[in-house]
């Protein structure tokens, strides 16, 4: 690895993973597709390094391999905390009320659990939950609404709330969930509310376990974590790729090393599913074109693989769209039976929600797709020189152009509105708002319900905002910040000087790179030395992971991380 290299990497690897996540709105992937770019970069780099702006290719490499990979930013990949040892003696109403309080929204379950089981009062809880008092009154009422429907009225249609949440209900729910509270005391309510949000990290002392060596020494690594197991990726220089699984309980191999086959360019875990893992092999980023394969997650065998155009796949409902030459596709995951063919233009770009696609073409013709079917539910070609659907929130659909964002109803032959002005935009639901920031360093927020602008920050740079734990996380070149639902900042000192590079509901990952050794050093190697921490939200302490030697960024459940090292994957518990 040359000098030069070397400087480029550390000075613009930061913004490239932002840029990443701006596209696919999923830090892992965004991480693993900024590793495939430098790759790719290193086995070109006497002639990348004599290129205008070598950044500027690297973002178009990006570019082409998330094509059509927009998320919803606010589904994230959530784990559920391990349960601890059950509360002695609740009794049977109670076993049923802590479990309806989990199938709530968490806002409204922390709202609710605080308030009624931890005699918290509202400006406490909004104090602690990072909002104002009016969104903190909204999630209780909310969520005494949503919850009567599930203890007493269980046919009740979710729309009916004002119905169900009539006053007499309501005084009779509050009466209950008070009573519940001086039952069982403080000490069993805080009980109850760790049973409810998982337990307080005790901050224990970091243990590392090197899990599973790689087959061979590889140019790339990656980890996607799915509940208790964790899925492995080993890319060599000759491009060779590995794939293994971990049983996160036992920290030991399910599976090890299933022969994936050579691909040139880049091998990427898209989802994981109870039928398959699938993954996909970039075979050549000339050509644009790769491989797309179903893996047995029970013994690591190629149940099925196909190939793809324009380096695109992507889950959808338990199922998989695949971009070929016909158009787009919905693939079982399981079988790899063709569910639908869609034909459109090469070029096109979209995101799939729960129950429909959004997706524009090269001309500008928004079509929104059933998911189910393939058919169009909509059309519209007089939207000018829109480039991208990012999110839809409700009824409505946000784009992109070149200079700004415009918010459309859908259904209704509207006028799209502008509601940012920015260039380059990177636009993610957050929560109750929807944050849009671009090249120049602004951080706008919007009111998701009315796309009315609430607050806007100069950053020094550009940046990624998300929501996380009630606040707004704002992740920057070598820094990350957090502020309120008012835009203040409540960035603790903790965070000062490191990147945010990944987080839970309760906790965020915190890495400030280290200067490099000689490049003699790592063999030619793409690695990298960091400090990894762990912050927690609810105890403002911050664990260190300790100095990693780093193949790619880590992923894992609550209290474990599973990280691409030096000489293979290693578990830190936390």
């Amino acid at each position: 690895m040359s000098t030069s290299f070397e400087t480029f990497y550390v000075g613009t690897s930061g913004r490239l993973v932002r840029y990443a996540y701006g596209l696919t709105a999923d830090m892992s992937e965004a991480q693993d597709l900024a590793q495939e770019a430098y790759a790719r970069a290193w086995q070109r780099w006497p002639k990348v390094q004599g290129y205008d702006d070598p950044e500027s290719w690297l973002r178009l490499v990006v570019s082409r391999l998330a094509v059509d990979r927009w998320r919803w930013l606010t589904v994230r990949r959530t784990k559920t905390p391990s349960q601890p040892e059950t509360v002695a003696g609740p009794e049977d109403g109670l076993t049923h009320l802590i479990a309806d309080l989990k199938r709530l929204p968490i806002q409204q379950r922390r709202a609710l659990a605080l308030h009624y089981l931890l005699d918290r009062s509202i400006a406490d809880i909004a104090a602690e939950l990072g909002t104002n008092q009016n969104t903190v009154k909204t999630w209780l009422s909310r969520g005494r609404a949503n919850l009567a429907v599930l203890l007493g009225e269980p046919d009740a249609p979710r729309t009916g709330l004002r119905e169900v949440a009539a006053r007499a209900k309501r005084r009779r729910l509050n009466n209950a969930l008070r009573t519940v509270a001086a039952f069982l005391g403080l000490g069993t309510a805080v009980a109850v509310a760790v049973a409810l949000f998982g337990p307080i990290p005790q901050l224990p002392p970091v243990t590392p376990e090197l899990v599973l060596e790689y087959p061979a020494s590889p140019r790339t690594a990656s980890v996607r974590a799915d509940g208790d197991r964790a899925y492995l990726v080993s890319h060599e220089f000759t491009g060779q790729a590995w794939l293994a699984a971990i049983d996160l309980t036992s920290n030991r191999p399910l599976w090890s090393w299933t022969d994936l086959g050579n691909h040139d360019d880049s091998v990427n875990i898209i989802g994981v599913t109870d039928a398959a893992v699938l993954v996909t092999g970039a075979d050549d980023s000339d050509s644009q074109t790769s491989t797309v394969m179903a893996v047995d997650p029970a013994s690591g065998a190629i149940k099925w693989q196909r190939a793809a155009d324009d380096l695109y796949a992507t889950m959808a409902a338990g199922d998989v769209l695949i971009s070929t030459a016909g158009g787009l596709s919905r693939v079982d995951a399981g079988t790899g039976k063709t569910k639908w063919t869609i034909a459109e233009p090469p070029g096109t770009t979209g995101i799939a929600l729960p129950e429909t696609l959004l997706r524009i073409t090269p001309e500008h013709v928004l079509r929104q797709h059933d998911l189910a079917t393939g058919r169009i539910l909509l059309e519209r070609s007089d939207l000018g020189a829109v480039t991208a659907p990012v999110i839809q929130i409700g009824e409505y659909a946000y784009l992109r152009s070149d200079d700004s964002v415009l918010r459309l109803q859908l259904r209704a032959a509207t006028t799209p509105v502008k509601v940012a002005e920015v260039s380059y935009a990177m636009v993610s639901g957050c929560d109750a708002y929807v944050c849009v920031s671009g090249g120049d360093g602004v951080l706008i927020v919007l009111d998701a319900s009315t796309g009315h602008e609430l607050w806007r920050k100069k950053l020094a740079r550009s940046s990624i905002a998300t929501a996380v734990s009630g606040r707004i996380l704002v992740t920057g070149d070598d820094s990350a910040s957090l502020f309120d639902a008012a835009g203040n900042d409540i960035t603790p000192a903790a965070m000062h000087g490191k990147q945010a590079i990944w987080y839970g509901p309760d906790h965020l990952t915190l890495l400030k790179q280290l200067p490099r050794p000689a490049p003699a050093d790592y063999n030619g190697e793409t690695l990298f030395d960091a400090e990894v921490s762990v912050y927690s939200f609810r105890t403002g302490q911050q664990q260190n992971l300790g100095s990693i030697t780093m193949r790619g960024f880590c992923d894992g459940p609550p209290g474990k991380y599973v990280c691409p090292t030096r000489d293979g994957f290693t578990v830190f518990h936390h």
